[in-house]
């Protein structure tokens, strides 16, 4: 290598890695691929992408690949370009590859379609990863990297060699990128060498059957978790366990009326329940379970950069057990791929993603048990896999080994709240029906007939001298559904539907899963010894929509000696013998919360009855007419500081401007 030609072409970027743009060729020293200086540029296109990425041309100037390398967030990201290395290129393959190369080791790393808002439904311009290993390797000294990319089903090939030396006590650091088509003319034949030496290299490497299916699960997990996100939600009065106990012994009360009944989790420190969520939309549209986010007072989505949103629409199936929240003010986000529930098969590894037990990202996998799983009271199929669900992980996703989402996981089935090994998830295809009905875009998935049934032995059948070698007995009927509009009772046996004997071949859910919203459907019943002939005009399942700015309920005003309207809480004088009661030292000196009102600025930061407010901003609230001279000398551009006591010890609660 010619040192003084490296030195020229460096020393303009002693502080970074340069990565500069050449053709196919050979330098005067015989190095393939040394570059011209930055200045000088034999093509017509600019010297970095439209990210400030450097690019690598792909063909003759026919595609170009801009590398971005973000060493701060540990990830590396490749957008396709044009031939101008300006508008974005999507392409539907799903990933691309990086052969890299150092210190006689050779690795595969796979960058994952990540598609931009505008790209095209199943195409992505867009490929990530957040690999610290591949972000680690390409700053590796002497470290060589082949990108590997498929556009329009035509495969290219673009290598990065980098060299690195010492001078004067710093790196300096020169990225040579050299592209390379499969059809290249004889000029490029030192680059179609040393291209397919460095993929024998990499093809080289053995993996056992372990390891490559070990390398399956991570890769498909890394696909999904941009777009898992954390649910919290919060439902009933806040109260501390002390004050619940204070007001059950009939203790000594600051109050003269009681704030509220009793509270629905056992910790006011804490959101009352936890699910997941996956992205489906990069826009803010987020799909969890309908049980996660049911009857709560306050939802939460939590992102996985950490910043929190409260969604300002939820659409809800009950029935179906799904939800759509949508949050608005987050920019662009990471969406998932969602893939085919169809093309499962029993046998299938799965890997499952979810934040259980208010963990971070948690991945398990494991096989798919069964398909078309029915399940009492669940008016359609499920996914049965063993993969390890556990509380928290509802909402998450159950994805196959490219990283689609192939179900929604809903929970586990067993009477002990540990895992028993039956998973169960809502399998994907019904998901996107449900997703599309929110936008009338499509019938809802399935038909509501509003009756519970339970299937009839043949033995029972022949006791009761039934019609039929079986039955559906009606357990219950909901008020206003088609089932009740077309006469149907409890007690009522159901023997035929549209004709056909309901026998040991019959499945109930036959009732919800072939009909369609608006059909028409003839039943035959028997009551009292009766054959009855009816016929039931089916609907969609009833769909809920919720407008979540509006979910905060009136105050209705308790006793209390000062009452925050902005903030949404009761205070008044903390006295020795609550503060004993409230296990907090008898000596504190504060303001007592007595009541927080549902939805409430303070109710959604965790504040509850029985806990003292120590300071507001840099005033110490010794009593409420301190407590109202800081609030009302607020500067309304300030964040509040509140410094809060509880039995747990001294919090600080922050509360943002509006």
């Amino acid at each position: 290598m010619n040192i003084s030609r490296l030195l020229a072409g460096t020393i303009a970027s002693v502080s970074a890695l340069l990565l500069t743009v050449v053709g196919c060729g050979q330098s005067q020293d015989g190095v393939v691929g040394t570059a011209p200086p930055a200045t000088v540029d034999s093509h017509d296109h600019p010297s970095e992408g439209p990210h400030h990425g450097g690019l690598i041309e792909l063909g003759n100037e026919e595609y170009h690949a801009e590398l971005v390398h973000d060493d701060a967030a540990g990830t590396v990201t490749v957008y396709l370009l044009d031939s101008a290395a300006k508008a974005a290129v999507p392409t539907e393959a799903p990933e691309l590859l990086v052969n890299l190369s150092h210190d006689g080791n050779a690795e595969q790393f796979k960058l994952v379609a990540s598609p931009e808002a505008s790209d095209p439904v199943g195409k992505s311009s867009r490929f990530t990863s957040s690999d610290a290993e591949l972000a680690e390797d390409l700053d590796h000294e002497g470290a060589a990297a082949q990108l590997v990319v498929t556009i329009g089903g035509k495969q290219f090939r673009g290598n990065i060699a980098h060299v690195a030396i010492s001078m004067n006590g710093f790196l300096v650091a020169r990225a040579v990128a050299i592209a390379v088509l499969a059809t290249a003319s004889l000029s490029c034949v030192h680059d179609l060498a040393y291209a397919a030496e460095l993929n024998q290299t990499a093809e080289k490497k053995d993996e056992t059957p372990a390891q490559k299916l070990s390398t399956e699960f991570r890769e498909a997990a890394e696909r999904a978790t941009p777009g898992l996100v954390t649910i919290y939600t919060m439902r009933g009065p806040h109260e501390t366990p002390e004050w619940r106990s204070m007001e059950a012994r009939g203790g000594t009360h600051p109050s003269t009326q009681k704030t509220s009944g009793p509270a629905a989790y056992p910790d006011a420190g804490s959101p009352d329940e936890q699910g997941s969520g996956i992205i489906v939309d990069s826009q803010g549209l987020i799909l969890t379970c309908h049980h996660v986010v049911a009857a709560a007072d306050v939802v939460f989505v939590v992102l996985p950069d950490g910043r929190r949103f409260e969604p300002v629409e939820v659409y809800s199936d009950p029935e179906a057990d799904l939800a759509l929240l949508r949050i608005e003010g987050a920019g662009e986000l990471s969406a998932v791929r969602l893939g085919n529930s169809d093309e499962l098969e029993v046998g299938d590894w799965v890997v499952s993603l979810g934040n259980p037990y208010e963990l971070k990202r948690s991945v398990s996998a494991g096989i798919v048990s069964a398909m078309d799983r029915w399940v009492p009271g669940i008016p359609h199929p499920m996914i049965q896999n063993d993969a390890a669900t556990n509380p928290g992980s509802s909402g998450g996703a159950l994805l196959n080994l490219d990283g689609e989402v192939i179900g929604i996981i809903t929970g586990a089935f067993g009477s002990r709240e540990e895992f028993q090994g039956i998973g169960l998830a809502i399998p994907v295809n019904l998901v996107t029906d449900f997703i599309g009905s929110r936008n009338n875009e499509r019938p809802p998935m399935q038909a509501y007939l509003g009756c519970q049934t339970q299937k009839l032995s043949p033995e029972v059948a022949k006791q009761l001298e039934l019609p039929v070698a079986g039955g559906l007995y009606v357990k219950d009927v909901e008020e206003g559904s088609p089932a009740s509009k077309a006469g149907l009772s409890e007690g009522d046996i159901i023997t035929h539907f549209d004709g056909q004997p309901i026998d040991e071949g019959f499945r109930p859910e036959q009732l919800h899963d072939e009909p369609k919203p608006e059909e028409k459907h003839a039943f035959s019943v028997v009551r009292g010894g009766r054959s009855i002939a009816m016929v039931v005009k089916m609907t969609g399942y009833p769909h809920e929509r919720m407008d979540t700015q509006a979910l905060a309920a009136e105050h209705a005003v308790t006793p209390c000696e000062y009452f925050d309207q902005a903030l949404g809480m009761g205070l008044t004088t903390l006295t020795q013998d609550v503060a004993r009661e409230l296990r907090i030292p008898i000596d504190q000196k504060g303001t007592l919360i007595t009541e927080v009102a549902v939805a409430s600025p303070a109710y959604k930061e965790g504040l509850a009855a029985g806990m003292v407010v120590v300071r507001y901003n840099e005033h110490a609230t010794v009593d409420p007419k301190l407590y109202e001279t800081a609030a009302s000398s607020a500067p309304a551009d300030r964040p509040v500081l509140m410094l809060v006591r509880s039995s747990k010890g001294n919090h600080l609660v922050v509360f943002d401007v509006q």
